[in-house]
């Protein structure tokens, strides 16, 4: 139900607004971005998910309502590394454990509003609030030596997908009509299983640097 809502909301958000006939309007902007995924809370808590900083990367579409406010779709896939990763246990005896992989991968998908601080110069500063879907896996890889007898093994979570809403921040430089740089920063809340995952919220920040490309047309900026 919740996932029919976001792709409803989708459809509102960038075809309803093809029927706009005036003159300020059909301003489009698409984002590519990268940067880094930094969990927080009981994703990056030893007693739970133990999850490092890692990357991110992904994109967005937004349609530019006015100079002020923009609505868009993005996507995001991020992953981050078991803090245990590479330890070898000693079991005594010649006998050892040895976590050879284990990382988490993100897939976010989602709708956002963005508003965009009034101003006239290339270098603005925005604020966003967004909500989608989040799914999380875990897959690992593992060696154990016993009675020297050496066993590998691997294996890989169920996806755990859950809601989870955006709160961002970010400023763009004009280099011209068309092309646009700048940097976002993120905070990421999903809901979780408790009983599946063992901890009720997946929690990171995303820090990206951001290209944008305006169709001409609009300012997008």
């Amino acid at each position: 139900m919740i996932r029919r809502a976001i792709l409803t909301l989708s459809a509102v958000t960038l075809l309803g607004t093809l029927g706009s006939t005036t003159a300020s309007a059909a301003k489009w902007s698409i984002d590519a971005f990268g940067g880094g995924a930094m969990p927080t809370g009981d994703f990056a808590s030893e007693d739970f998910a133990d999850a490092q900083t890692g990357y991110q990367f992904g994109g967005a579409v937004d349609y530019h309502m006015n100079d002020m406010w923009s609505f868009g779709v993005d996507l995001s896939w991020a992953k981050n590394t078991h803090g245990a990763e590479g330890e070898t246990i000693d079991l005594g005896g010649g006998d050892r454990y040895t976590l050879d992989s284990d990382k988490f991968s993100t897939m976010q998908y989602g709708v956002h509003a963005r508003a965009t601080l009034p101003g006239t110069g290339a270098l603005r500063y925005s604020g966003l609030l967004g909500g989608g879907m989040y799914s999380t896996k875990e897959k690992w890889e593992e060696t154990t030596v016993l009675g020297g007898v050496t066993t590998t093994d691997s294996g890989e979570s169920d996806d755990q997908t859950g809601f989870g809403f955006r709160l961002g921040a970010g400023t763009l430089y004009a280099m011209n009509p068309s092309w646009g740089i700048g940097v976002d920063v993120d905070y990421n809340i999903v809901s979780e299983d408790e009983d599946e995952v063992g901890f009720s919220s997946l929690q990171y920040f995303g820090f990206k640097g951001v290209v944008r490309y305006t169709l001409p047309g609009g300012s997008g900026q």
